[in-house]
């Protein structure tokens, strides 16, 4: 390896610049630089001194030199602060994933709950008004299918200690109360547009939390759940076509009477 070479020369400043340039390689060391402003007059007062590289570690130094010994404990103590500092920061920016995939899955979770008991409430108010036998029927799977689910949230939510809402959304509240204001083939279609609709968000959800959920028990229910929400909007799409304005179930059910919107 090779020694540092000495380039003495005259500077304006009389500022001693110290630059380290550490090994590289597999243990993953960076190329890290300090400079140091060290006040060092050789010979007459008009005189400064000189710029030093140190290309590696192997190097010839005047190490009783009280200069060279204060330039390499500032250097090596600045060096580990800074790697200090960067593994206090890296750790840091490591963690809110973790904490954020775990408010994700409770998130869902709660979103679930709330969406399963409006599915269900709904359903029995689509066996209560309900025109076309389609609407009944499909009321009927959703208080049976739904009520099951959330018997199956409420145990994956104990596990991981996630307290679930007891009562649908302020969202889904209004569209009830929307629903509860009609009557007849007007109730049957918005009845079969908003399951459509609800069902196609709530794949959406579940696929999601199927594919990237981090809490095992939440996930698992997601995964068994996904695939009787999809055969609840296939036969939602087939309910909607059924009372749909023309069609030969809606004329027998009166599709005329709009009801109250």
């Amino acid at each position: 390896m090779g020694r540092s070479v000495l380039r003495p020369y005259t500077i304006a400043s009389g500022f001693y610049d110290f630059v380290l340039r550490l090994p590289t390689g597999k243990c993953g060391w960076c190329r890290f630089r300090v400079a140091l402003p060290l006040a060092h007059p050789l010979g007459n007062s008009s005189e400064w001194a000189t710029e030093t590289v140190m290309r590696n570690w192997n190097l010839n130094w005047n190490w009783k030199s009280p200069w060279i010994k204060a330039s390499y404990v500032a250097a090596v103590t600045t060096l580990f602060t800074f790697v200090g500092c960067w593994a206090v920061l890296a750790h840091q920016d490591a963690a809110p994933p973790a904490a954020t995939s775990g408010a994700n899955d409770t998130t869902f979770a709660k979103k679930a709950a709330a969406g399963g008991i409006a599915e269900v409430k709904m359903g029995q108010l689509a066996q209560q008004k309900g025109t076309a036998a389609s609407v009944k029927k499909f009321g009927a799977r959703m208080v049976e299918d739904h009520s099951k689910a959330g018997d199956e949230l409420k145990q994956a939510a104990s596990q991981s200690s996630i307290t679930l809402p007891n009562d649908m959304s302020a969202k889904d509240k209004a569209t009830y109360d929307m629903l509860s204001k009609l009557s007849g083939a007007a109730f049957d279609r918005a009845y079969a547009r908003d399951m459509v609709r609800d069902h196609e968000e709530d794949i959406a959800e579940f696929n999601k939390e199927a594919n990237g959920g981090q809490n095992p028990a939440v996930k698992d229910f997601a995964t068994q759940t996904l695939p009787t929400l999809q055969d609840h909007l296939k036969e939602a799409k087939e309910m909607r076509q059924n009372v749909a304005p023309g069609s030969p179930a809606a004329a027998k059910n009166g599709a005329g009477n709009t009801g109250r919107r």
